[in-house]
């Protein structure tokens, strides 16, 4: 169903499932219209950025969300990410929620803006070919 909304690797769910990451659903007028994964164990492999980080206790990271065309402009996406936050998450003992996008999806930042996240730091890397290597990063503060 997820490759439905835009490219997904099929042989990467069962791995994440088996690794324990969730993924969180929306449907609108009965198709889906939205999905996110969130991971709250293990290494957290940030590929684009050139690097992977242990997930501490009490911190999760919510990662390869999309939207469907015919849910664009109607703000699933920051409710979604509302919900898996504050409900499926603070809720039940979580602290921190982790989330990122690339420089050049404005439409993801908006709704990241939306949900109430913030700006933490800022991740460079180099591609060549289909490997990043990290450049570095800029805090930004809290």
């Amino acid at each position: 169903m997820l490759a439905e909304i835009g490219p997904f690797a099929t042989k990467d769910g069962p791995l994440r499932f088996q690794r324990g990451d969730v993924c969180c659903v929306a449907f609108l007028s009965g198709r889906l219209a939205h999905y996110s994964w969130v991971q709250r164990s293990g290494m957290h492999p940030t590929t684009e950025a050139g690097l992977s980080v242990p997930i501490e206790r009490g911190e999760f990271w919510i990662y390869h969300y999309r939207t469907a065309e015919l849910a664009r402009g109607k703000r699933l996406y920051p409710a979604t990410l509302q919900r898996i936050v504050v409900t499926d998450h603070l809720a039940e003992g979580y602290s921190t929620a982790w989330i990122y996008t690339s420089r050049e999806n404005i439409a993801s930042q908006q709704a990241i803006w939306r949900a109430g996240f913030g700006l933490v730091a800022t991740l460079s890397a180099l591609r060549v070919g289909s490997h990043y290597f990290r450049m570095g990063h800029t805090n930004q503060g809290q």
